[in-house]
């Protein structure tokens, strides 16, 4: 026989182990545990919302914090940001919480207003009395019909002042004035498990890798670039680019288990509020506007971890780790570490409605509805003030008379300042609206001009832009620039002068203008999602 034939043996594998990152098991309330010691990592955005939640609830979540704070890690650039912010947050949750006593307390004082001068209006008329035919009769009814009135009134107003009170005892129950007291339990529960500094040279080669990131869209934090690039925060002797922060944060994370090793479990549970948010799309999936979990490739990293990996190229890697990534948002956090059941669950649930928390490290635009809404209604109680005036003064004497008009003018005179405020607030919003704009259509064509074909599969299998949620974005932008638009026709009506009339006018032509491809856009959605339906 010739030479003897070589036979070559193939190991066979299955699924779940060629492919690991893909079949995970759920996260269960026992990966908490201290047994288990899985490391567990702390946002900045999950640290301050604490800061805006009600009093109980943020209770429980730093129950929840204490419990595990034997086997939790805070990125370096985690504590930048937490302190950096912990202010600003503290006093727009104050602030919040503050305009909302005093909406519930102007509304109250003009709706009163409204029921008194609509009930002298109709029972004082004197067509009402005139069956009486005598002049006498008619103006004692009058008279005591009037003083009735005015008895209730301050009946009314008395009844206000308790509404008011009660209504501002129950918010001041559900919110703690001392939020100093929460940021310091945070910093005593964090403890020492803050990573330590770094130096500038490791800051540079994380940017410079997270340049070659970026590029090919490797998430996480690719879709800062266009917000924030060139935005530079400096601290200390060091100094980053913000829009690398994600990544930054990301990479702290990868060295902290690379160096720990076998010393922690095998999971990597990451509390973030980013992968709630609909303005960050590079941290979790989505298909047909849910979300799926982690990015593939961010979990894959993980899972071939080595030990001693480390930003330098030079480092001797050791054994692979096969950690398990997990990313979970503040809320699920809280009820799988104090172990809750479905109704304590349903009791601290977050409103969906609400729109989800911001990155700390994601550019914020300014709402005005607030402000604008203050300044709307003290326009109203000056307009209710002024008018009351005026009806005092016919039958003032002439002492009387001048006082009543002094105060008039000084009534006037505040509402043109409030005039001038709400038309200020109406051009920056309208400035805002076109940078949001424009913002938004070089982020589009950024996407589009993505050349590789791999990146470009990859995007949109994880969520580029699918019809469902771009449906979602549409009919929220349409629902509040539908919510401006009536606003604007409500001011143009209160209008005090031609000059502010043809600035709301101006400023109404242009949400119009803005809403117009919107209402098309939805029209357009929704055919085809009807169309396609009818396939199936």
């Amino acid at each position: 026989m010739g030479k003897g034939l070589i036979f070559r043996v193939t190991c066979m594998a299955s699924m779940r182990e060629l492919f690991p990152e893909f079949y995970l098991d759920s996260l269960e309330v026992n990966d908490l545990n201290r047994e288990k010691n899985n490391l567990i990592v702390f946002d900045s955005n999950f640290l301050l919302d604490i800061l805006r939640l009600p009093t109980e609830i943020a209770e429980k979540y730093l129950e929840a914090i204490d419990k595990v704070k034997n086997h939790i890690f805070v990125p370096y650039l985690v504590g930048i940001e937490f302190n950096f912010n912990k202010k600003k947050v503290k006093i727009e949750t104050l602030e919040n919480v503050k305009g909302y006593k005093d909406r519930i307390s102007n509304i109250l004082h003009i709706e009163t207003d409204k029921v008194y001068k609509n009930l002298c209006e109709s029972l004082l008329k004197e067509d009402n009395v005139n069956f009486l035919n005598n002049k006498v009769h008619k103006e004692q009814i009058q008279s005591n019909t009037k003083d009735k009135l005015e008895r209730f009134r301050q009946e009314l107003l008395e009844k206000q002042e308790h509404i008011i009170k009660e209504l501002h005892q129950t918010i001041d129950e559900k919110y703690s004035k001392d939020l100093d007291e929460f940021t310091a339990r945070i910093i005593e529960l964090i403890g020492d498990s803050v990573a330590p500094k770094r130096n500038q040279e490791w800051f540079d080669k994380v940017q410079e890798r997270g340049d070659e990131r970026y590029n090919n869209a490797t998430p996480p934090g690719f879709n800062d670039r266009k917000e924030k690039e060139g935005l530079i925060r400096a601290y200390s002797d060091i100094s980053y680019d913000t829009q690398y922060g994600d990544y930054i944060i990301w990479e702290e994370i990868l060295h902290e288990v690379a160096s720990r090793g076998a010393t922690i479990g095998d999971k990597v549970i990451f509390v973030t509020s980013d992968g709630n948010s609909d303005k960050k799309y590079d941290l979790m999936y989505r298909v047909k506007g849910k979300t799926v979990g982690p990015y593939i490739s961010m979990l894959n990293e993980m899972y071939e971890l080595k030990e001693g990996h480390s930003i330098e190229e030079s480092t001797i890697l050791g054994e692979k780790l096969g950690k398990k990534l997990y990313i979970i948002d503040g809320f699920r956090f809280m009820t799988l570490a104090n172990d809750l059941n479905e109704e304590q669950v349903r009791l601290y649930e977050p409103d969906k409605s609400r729109v989800s928390s911001i990155s700390t490290r994601s550019k914020q635009y300014v709402d005005f509805r607030v402000p604008r809404d203050n300044i709307n209604l003290k326009r109203l109680e000056t307009m209710f003030e002024i008018k009351i005036l005026e009806e005092k003064l016919l039958d003032a004497d002439s002492e009387e008379s001048e006082i009543l008009s002094q105060k008039i003018r000084d009534l006037e005179l505040h509402l043109r300042i409030l005039d001038r405020k709400i038309r200020r607030l109406n051009r920056r919003a309208h400035l805002v609206e076109k940078e949001r704009e424009r913002t938004y259509n070089t982020a589009q064509i950024g996407l589009e001009q993505q050349s590789d074909p791999v990146v470009d599969e990859e995007m949109d299998f994880n969520h580029k832009y699918t019809s469902e949620t771009e449906l979602l974005s549409l009919l929220r932008e349409y629902q509040r620039l539908s919510k401006l638009i009536v606003l604007t026709k409500k001011q143009i009506e209160f209008s005090p002068n031609d000059l502010e009339t043809q600035e709301l006018l101006e400023v109404l032509q242009t949400y119009e203008l803005m809403i117009q491809p919107i209402r098309r856009k939805i029209e357009e959605l929704k055919t085809r999602d009807d169309s396609e339906e009818n396939l199936f």
